[in-house]
């Protein structure tokens, strides 16, 4: 292990910095001396370094297997304490090289904190704030690309975060609170080809989630994050194949404790599911926490939305199944199109197999996928034959406006073992509104 770096400007700035009476009075000093990977450096909790212009940090030393550690301390100790900062004043601040960082302020005046500048190195932040602007139109960019970005039980003050040339990033925010200057039109406006995740965050800042320009493959994820009591919007940018935004077990207001129904809502080249407790199936699905009832409303999208190959789908649902004999799973719909055939809703399933007790089957309702250890309990469905209509279910009860028309879908087999089934609806009539009750009814 290597000898740690001090800076502080109470030190006498004696080469190798290596204890608090000889400390680095400047920052830059100190991250020169941090020249073996896996260095770390211990910075005076009371220190600010003003650079007066831009200024770009980098940890060049660190890897992404053994970094650079920065962590704000109380003088004397190597205690973690919160308060070192360094800020360029109106200025970008622009940091590069693998580091993690515990405890420090980032400030950047009237411009952006630009992090993960150099590509394929990975960069961490815990219990740090990060003040992007003063509300003129600045946030937090990622810039770099094939890497991991983290920040937990971070506060975050920006306009927006963004990927800025960034690739294939990993880019996730745990325990955070996101603040909003106010002048930023969404939390996130790029995202390119980057997956973006935010769990247990608080967002009641932000009107809107996502306002992308949305590339190649994105994706972002909410979970069990806090939002904006008076409502919040996704997503308003226009996807491309490839691209999702998912929101779930998220709740309106700063508590956390009790999360809200799984899937709120989600959204894709294909078209949009949310969660409605207006309208729902009695003895349907409720929500275990709340006792609501609810279905999933799918809207398919009026043109990207197309029959048997591009079908919009819910995510997976997981349910228990007894094994050794015949059982018929019957899933109910609702919707205001008395016309809907197989063509436009079907089922997807995986069950434990009917023959080999080591297998699984894999099937849905019209086509099914074979394989050399699997059976299909479906007598598979032409997709060249004429589509056929789905069946009634008029002695099903729906509460709410969901169209009138009530249909189900009823699957037979025989799984050879007790064993977890899973399965989702997949819709593909352009325009079509079909909502759907995640329980099913076996008999």
């Amino acid at each position: 292990m290597t000898t740690p770096v001090y800076v502080s400007s109470s030190g006498s700035n004696t080469s190798p910095y290596e204890t608090w009476a000889k400390a680095a009075t400047s920052f830059p000093t100190g991250l020169t001396q941090a020249s073996t990977a896996g260095d770390t450096i211990y910075m005076d909790d009371t220190d600010t370094y003003v650079a007066g212009g831009a200024y770009n940090p980098d940890f060049a030393a660190g890897t992404n297997a053994k970094k650079i550690k920065l962590i704000s301390s109380t003088f004397n100790t190597t205690t973690y304490n919160s308060g070192a900062a360094i800020a360029p004043g109106n200025f970008n601040l622009t940091i590069a090289g693998a580091v993690e960082m515990y405890g420090m302020t980032l400030t950047s005046g009237n411009a952006d904190v630009l992090v993960c500048d150099d590509p394929t190195e990975d960069q961490s932040y815990y219990n740090c704030t990060i003040n992007a602007g003063s509300g003129a139109g600045d946030g937090v960019q990622v810039s770099g690309s094939n890497l991991i970005c983290r920040f937990v039980n971070c506060t975050l003050t920006v306009d927006f975060v963004i990927t800025s040339g960034g690739d294939n990033c990993d880019i996730s925010f745990a325990g955070c609170n996101i603040q909003s200057h106010g002048v930023g039109t969404a939390l996130i406006i790029i995202v390119e080809r980057s997956r973006w995740f935010f769990e247990t965050c608080d967002l009641t800042d932000w009107t809107t989630l996502v306002n992308a320009t949305w590339e190649r493959q994105a994706s972002v994820t909410f979970r069990q994050c806090a939002l904006r009591p008076a409502g919040v919007t996704l997503n308003s940018g226009t996807m491309e194949p490839g691209n999702f935004a998912l929101l779930e077990r998220s709740s309106v207001s700063t508590s956390l404790t009790i999360p809200v129904l799984g899937l709120q809502e989600y959204e894709d080249f294909y078209g949009t599911i949310s969660t409605t407790t207006a309208i729902y199936r009695t003895a349907g699905a409720a929500d275990g926490e709340q006792v609501n009832a609810y279905s999933y409303k799918m809207t398919a999208d009026a043109t990207n939305a197309l029959e048997f190959y591009s079908p919009l789908k819910t995510p997976w649902f997981t349910a228990w199944v007894d094994g050794g004999s015949a059982m018929t799973l019957t899933f109910h719909i609702g919707s205001g199109d008395a016309a809907l055939d197989d063509s436009d809703v079907w089922l997807e399933m995986i069950t434990p197999d009917e023959s080999d007790p080591t297998t699984t089957t894999q099937a849905d309702y019209r086509t099914s996928r074979t394989g050399s250890d699997i059976d299909i309990p479906l007598d598979p469905v032409d997709p060249l034959a004429t589509p056929a209509a789905l069946t009634s279910a008029s002695s099903d009860t729906w509460q709410g406006s969901y169209g009138g028309t009530a249909d189900i879908i009823a699957v037979t087999f025989t799984p050879a073992i007790a064993g977890p089934i899973k399965y989702r609806l997949c819709v593909a009539k352009p325009s079509a509104v079909v909502y759907f009750d995640p329980k099913f009814v076996v008999t």
